[in-house]
């Protein structure tokens, strides 16, 4: 109800005004599930990972992002009744653009690749051990987009907090295999840098025409 309450009405605060030269950087919790993860293993339907992002702005309308996460990753192999499930730990790395629709509300696009740390565990099979598909937890690189609707809540002096929402898409999926997933990213954020350049967006046709 708290976390309710922030979303809809916030901080007093300006919220984050794209200004050029301005650097940020936010770091918290994700939480994310897949598509398709199998009912019979609820302890495993919703994962959590860390996320550490940059944010540049490079005009008045946004900047560039990047960002680093650990995730724990599921991947569901359905074919007609039998499922297999295999997950493994992955450093994902995104890079793209964000662009600011007001001062609390903005939407992101990200290039995203990903590579495994260790061997991928088997979650649940329905496959002999010599007989199991291909997953994509076996592979050491992926690639995708990230597609993202962010809500910033403004705290006090240069922090706020932020709210996430996330859609990832895998260009490198094998066959009948979901390796889609969506999750919400809360993070703490820091302005560090306010300008570069002392730049400001005029305010008015007059300072246009100077």
């Amino acid at each position: 109800m708290i976390l309710f309450s922030l979303l809809l009405i916030g901080f007093e605060g300006r919220g984050h005004t794209p200004n050029r030269g301005a650097i940020h950087a936010s770091f918290g919790p994700v939480l994310f599930r897949s598509h398709n993860i199998s009912t019979r293993e609820p302890d495993r339907t919703t994962n959590v990972g860390f996320s550490l992002v940059a944010e540049g702005d490079v005009d008045y309308n946004g900047g560039l992002e990047i960002g680093f996460s650990y995730l724990r990753q599921p991947y569901t192999l359905r074919d007609g009744l039998k499922v297999n499930i295999e997950e493994t730990k992955r450093i994902y790395a995104t890079i793209g653009y964000r662009h600011w629709i007001d001062s609390y509300h903005s939407l992101g696009l990200l290039f995203f690749s990903s590579y495994s740390m260790g061997d991928p565990q088997v979650i649940h099979t329905d496959y002999p051990m010599t007989d199991r598909p291909d997953s994509s937890a076996q592979d050491i690189a992926e690639y995708g987009f990230d597609f993202s609707a962010q809500r910033e809540i403004p705290l006090r002096g240069r922090w706020s907090f932020v709210f996430d929402g996330r859609y990832s898409l895998s260009l490198t999926s094998k066959k009948r295999e979901d390796s889609n997933f969506y999750g919400v990213f809360f993070a703490v954020k820091y302005l560090f840098q306010n300008k570069s350049k002392g730049i400001e967006p005029p305010q008015s046709l007059a300072e246009i025409e100077l």
